[in-house]
């Protein structure tokens, strides 16, 4: 017997939204699929038992250690995991980044930006 299951994708900017209405929209979502930054605070708002993909551009990981990126007091992984939400990453190695600017150097860890 074939099952069928039903299931949508939406692309939301938090932005946009009030306090309420993120905390409303999120907590119908069972999986997060997000860029690593401030929106994912958002997953806070989440049930237990839910799941996060948490994309980390690079060169913010180096790929070949996910132990670097989540060590002591690391980002998301601990808060999800505090929370009963399952946390999974993908780190996006630096052969599939499409930079609109190249920065000047990526290689030594400098702040791109000038700050």
């Amino acid at each position: 017997k074939t099952q069928h299951v039903r299931s949508s994708m939406q692309n939301i900017t938090f932005e946009h939204l009030d306090v309420p209405s993120t905390v409303r929209y999120m907590a119908q979502v069972h999986i997060f699929v997000s860029v690593h930054g401030a929106g994912m605070t958002n997953m806070f708002f989440m049930n237990p038992g839910s799941a996060v993909v948490e994309i980390i551009p690079f060169p913010l990981c180096n790929c070949r250690s996910p132990d670097y990126f989540y060590g002591t007091g690391g980002y998301y992984h601990g808060s999800a995991i505090a929370q009963d939400i399952r946390h999974y990453h993908y780190c996006v190695p630096a052969n599939e980044v499409k930079w609109h600017r190249k920065p000047e150097d990526i290689r030594t860890g400098s702040n791109v930006h000038g700050n």
